[in-house]
């Protein structure tokens, strides 16, 4: 079992490989949408998922929580905004708000 700090590493560094995958600036929705496919497609293979995050549903589609919160912290918002300035080294958002651009090349360790 992962230590909140590591379930954050983790997550962390899947969304900077997602984005840097996609160069390095992608859309919220669609880095969650292929974070949801990819904990799908880990579970059915090999029996746990990537991130050990939990999706909610919403209106456009299920949300990885944690990584919500973490990219939600860069606007101000949501459970991790007092640990705004732990996430600001890896992530910048772009103008709209709902865009993130990755700063860091992903730890692949952590993956």
């Amino acid at each position: 079992m992962n230590s909140p700090s590591e379930k954050i590493a983790i997550t962390v560094n899947t969304l900077l490989y997602i984005i840097q995958k996609s160069g390095g600036i992608y859309d919220f929705h669609k880095v969650f949408k292929i974070m949801y496919f990819a904990d799908q497609k880990h579970l059915s293979r090999y029996g746990c998922a990537i991130t050990d995050d939990t999706y909610i549903a919403i209106a456009n589609g299920p949300v990885p929580s944690m990584a919500y919160d973490i990219l939600k912290s860069l606007r101000g918002e949501g459970l991790f905004t007092s640990q705004k300035d732990q996430f600001t080294p890896y992530f910048e958002l772009q103008i709209n708000k709902h865009t993130v651009k990755a700063k860091k090349n992903p730890d692949l360790d952590y993956l």
